[in-house]
């Protein structure tokens, strides 16, 4: 790779093709070997010809994201265009600091007279301003050290200069050399140190060529962060593993790559493009005029997709790889061979898989549709015109493509053995704490609350621990390994994909590795059972339990709970959502409570409860209920996290309710309730939602209120030393606190 305009003639930087889908693509900073800095140019600076830049087909996927056309980077002497960021850059002998946006010269050096090394190369600054809007800048320097907006940048010389003391940001001081004012950058992380200094967002796009746009950002959010890390740039790349089609691969190819000339003649007229076809395409191929030309019109009259989601696109492929038969192979493309599950001598296999396939040959298409800053899924509810507009300054019926061939493992999951698992009461406690998790991490973005889907966790999770066994028995390094999971991660009102649960593990790679064979063998019977037990066995331990397995949330946004590098976590480029939504309690339960993994009891038999130590078991009086507490251990949860527990059931009014009621507890420091108690009499048996033991008051929810009724009958309240109340009885939650007895 050469820098735009910027290399003397010969020298190059090396960067591989895969390199521009992550983690330097478009907009991202690559740090060059000699110390310098720079950005990759947009699309259009790039030397977009049919020769230069190779044609990748795969119509369903350029339908979907509404492009005409993949072009694979440019190859061999060809040069991919940057530009230079960032613009602030300092001496490291004379500490002097340059503002300097040429980009016409390689390496800029000290001019200042005074500077004891000669010719000393100028260092890049290492903090840079993001926006989650996608722009970036550079620091602020003058802005932070004068305390606002100078009137004359130009006329003010900066000095750089570090203590030595720590890595901390308080030992980097910059000072003005024209007025003597100086700041160290202590405290500039802030969320609203910028603002505070008269700093808001320019939505600069360096590598589009463009200043001072339009920035809705709230000025709060913007970041100061280090060039070099990974929020910096996050790839947006849509994969598809290619489905085989009625049109041939190789014809489809070679209609785009003549596609610009095609469209010219076409323009012309239908005899114009008959003549142009017949004299200087046909002669190329081995195709008829009548072929290339229906391939072309159906090229151009298809609808753009854009409108279909995630889901609708993957059940295709769901389907194909699912059936695998004879019809729907296609070789060198597509093959593959569907197991029956009974040849599996595992009874955890055979106790949630449905079937596997055995893909001997896929191909994996990506396509670069975009990029986030701050956060990786910045781009999920964006169109896909959209999330393209950060890729080019004009619009472009194209964008970068790539294609690999690989093998894979496909699993196919039991819809009634998951929804059993799902509906239990043990697992949608657990899972409730991954989901408020996840929507804390979206309110504190501003972002509407999502329902998470169980089973996607569920899957996800069982895909990492299958992925880590896996490359630890075939040896394949854990970055070649990928994932591809069939299943909702958000539940949807009409359920219409509810049919759809599979997980591909596969490995694809435009080099040797990948394509040797060993994770089809590994998934063949006598051998894959000992892999699949293995590893979810495993999977029942880690080297930081109980810190992992006990954890309230980690990783991005809290969105894991037990999930840590030294048991479930792999390489993000290998996990599609970025090392989020895994937890190994939903699939091998915890040592108190196996039923909560769909596999727990198998794996770990009953369990050693551990009993509540907040609340005790209850006398039962005459004609009154029996009553078990549940053996929640939910010592590390405040009043708030205990109530919150039961939110899984509720409605949004009961939501609304228990928070109020979260509020109050905590003000009057109330005693934490227990969650779940079973109540038993005459055989019958109901579950309550919040109990206080020592006041002997029961909250329930209206669902369980009808669970007692069902059980009890409507008299369930009238002859126990109980009182059951719901929010009906209630209405606010003060009331509910002077039944605790709470108030005088």
């Amino acid at each position: 790779m050469t820098k735009k305009e910027s290399q003397p003639k010969g020298k190059r930087y090396g960067i591989r093709q895969g390199q521009l889908f992550g983690p330097w693509g478009v907009g991202a900073i690559l740090p060059c070997p000699d110390g310098s800095s720079v950005m990759i140019a947009g699309l259009d600076a790039f030397p977009y010809n049919g020769d230069r830049m190779r044609s990748v087909y795969d119509k369903r996927l350029t339908r979907y994201i509404g492009a005409k056309r993949l072009l694979a980077p440019p190859i061999g002497a060809e040069t991919v265009p940057a530009v230079r960021f960032p613009h602030w850059l300092y001496c490291p002998s004379c500490k002097r600091v340059y503002y300097c946006k040429n980009n016409q010269q390689a390496n800029l050096y000290c001019t200042n007279e005074s500077c004891d090394s000669k010719r000393r190369l100028l260092v890049p600054e290492r903090f840079v301003v993001v926006c989650p809007e996608g722009h970036i800048d550079d620091l602020p320097i003058l802005e932070w050290v004068h305390g606002g907006r100078v009137s004359n940048p130009e006329g003010h010389v900066m000095q750089r200069t570090t203590k030595g003391g720590s890595a901390s940001l308080g030992d980097i001081e910059y000072k003005c050399i024209t007025c003597g004012k100086s700041r160290s950058l202590k405290g500039i992380t802030r969320p609203s140190a910028l603002h505070e200094c008269g700093y808001t967002c320019k939505g600069g796009m360096p590598w589009l060529d463009q200043w001072n746009s339009t920035c809705t950002a709230d000025p709060e959010s913007l970041a100061v962060v280090q060039r070099g890390g990974t929020n910096v740039w996050y790839s947006d790349v849509v994969s598809s593993i290619y489905i085989p089609e009625t049109v041939d691969a190789e014809l489809g190819a070679f209609v785009q790559k003549n596609h610009d000339k095609l469209k010219k003649y076409a323009g012309r007229g239908e005899e114009q493009l008959d003549e142009f076809i017949e004299d200087s395409l046909v002669e190329k191929c081995k195709y008829t005029a009548s072929e290339i030309k229906a391939v072309f019109f159906d090229l151009e009259s298809e609808e753009s997709a854009s409108d279909q989601t995630e889901s609708d696109y993957r059940e295709a492929e769901y389907r194909t790889l699912k059936q695998a038969s004879e019809s729907n192979r296609q070789k060198g493309t597509f093959e593959g061979k569907r197991i029956d599950v009974r040849e599996y001598e595992s009874s955890l296999i055979r106790s949630m898989i449905e079937s596997v396939t055995l893909v001997t040959t896929l191909k994996e298409t990506r396509a670069l549709v975009g990029f986030t800053r701050l956060y990786p899924d910045g781009n999920e509810e964006k169109k896909f015109r959209d999330r393209r507009k950060m890729l080019s300054v004009e619009p472009l019926d194209w964008t970068l493509g790539m294609q690999a061939t690989g093998e894979g493992i496909f699993l196919a999951f039991k819809r009634d053995v998951l929804n059993q698992w799902r509906q239990s009461r043990s697992a949608r406690r657990r899972f409730e704490k991954m989901k408020r998790n996840f929507n804390r991490s979206n309110k504190e973005r501003d972002r509407d609350p999502r329902e998470l889907n169980p089973e996607y966790a569920l899957i996800h999770t069982l895909s990492h621990v299958l992925m880590l066994g896996l490359t630890k028995e075939c040896g394949y390094s854990t970055a070649s390994v990928k994932e591809r999971i069939y299943c909702d991660k958000f539940l949807a009102e009409d359920d219409r994909h509810e049919d759809m649960l599979g997980l591909l593990v596969y490995t694809a790679s435009d080099d040797s590795e990948g394509s040797l064979g060993g994770l089809v063998r590994a998934g063949r019977p006598g051998r894959f059972e000992r892999i699949f037990d293995n590893a979810l066995r495993s999977a029942c331990w880690c080297s930081s339990d109980p810190v992992c397995i006990e954890s309230p949330g980690q990783g991005p946004g809290s969105c894991n709970l037990a999930a840590c590098y030294s048991c479930a976590l792999v390489p993000e480029t290998s996990c599609e959502t970025g090392n989020r939504f895994i937890d190994r309690a939903l699939l091998v339960g915890t040592l108190s409570n196996p039923e909560t993994g769909l596999l727990g009891k198998a794996l770990r038999g009953e369990g050693m409860p551990i009993p509540m130590t907040a609340q005790k078991a209850s006398e039962p009086q005459k004609d009154d209920y029996e009553v078990v507490f549940e053996d929640y251990d939910l010592s590390d949860e405040d009043f708030g996290g205990v109530c919150e527990f039961a939110l899984y059931d509720a409605d949004e009014e009961e939501g609304v309710f228990i928070d109020q009621l979260v509020k109050r507890g905590i003000e009057l420091s109330l005693q934490k309730p227990a969650v779940d108690a079973s109540f038993a009499k005459g055989g019958a048996e109901a579950v309550a939602s919040l109990v206080w033991a020592d006041s002997r008051v029961v909250f329930l929810l209206r669902r369980a209120a009808d669970e007692f009724r069902q059980s009890f009958g409507d008299e369930y309240s009238s002859s126990s030393s109980w009182k059951f109340v719901t929010i009906d009885d209630l209405g606010t939650p003060d009331k509910l606190v002077e039944l605790l007895g709470a108030l005088d």
